[in-house]
């Protein structure tokens, strides 16, 4: 559902602190509390979610675009600034949401599907293979990296809120023993 990060620090807070005081005081509201405090968070973040996809298809219509699919997703501990990524003719656009739903314009890439493998890497079986099993991974949100065109990257992630700068990706190498590279960004 993208309404939460994997890490979401206030979501860890929230349920650390009541347990912690739960266990301490032999008590269980604290912990009750906790839980509380998450759900509250979830929620907020499925709403504000929902109203980022509305401005999301705002967006997409003032430019004169039809949504194929589109995601939000939100930052790093963060449920109020989200990441737009959308798909039309084939390009995949990436946008930043935040605050009151303010916009800004972020960056066009072109999808990366099976099909923008090089000859030399759709003829290695096992570039195919890995190929398939990083897009499975990736929901089909691959494209290449701006900044480095031989790796491709998963769309749905990435270093900055508004342009494509994946965080991880993958990278062939057609002659090698072993032909497929796992890339991270954040190193």
């Amino acid at each position: 559902w993208h309404w939460l990060t994997t890490i979401g620090p206030l979501i860890t807070l929230m349920l650390l602190l009541g347990l912690v005081f739960a266990v301490r005081g032999g008590r269980r509201w604290p912990a009750a509390l906790g839980l509380a405090g998450v759900l509250a968070y979830t929620g907020i973040a499925a709403w504000q979610q929902s109203r980022a996809l509305d401005a999301q298809a705002d967006i997409a219509a003032a430019r004169g675009q039809v949504v194929a699919r589109g995601r939000m997703f939100p930052t790093v501990g963060n449920v109020f600034l989200w990441r737009s990524v959308y798909e039309s003719g084939g390009l995949l656009y990436t946008d930043r949401a935040g605050g009151e739903l303010s916009w800004k314009a972020g960056s066009t890439v072109a999808l990366a599907p099976e099909s923008a493998l090089t000859p030399a890497e759709r003829a290695n079986e096992r570039i195919v293979r890995d190929y398939r099993r990083f897009a499975y991974f990736s929901d089909g949100w691959v494209a290449r990296a701006p900044a480095a065109p031989e790796v491709y990257g998963d769309a749905r992630y990435s270093l900055s809120s508004e342009r494509f700068e994946p965080i991880w990706g993958v990278r062939f190498h057609p002659g090698a023993r072993i032909p497929t590279e796992w890339v991270d960004f954040t190193a």
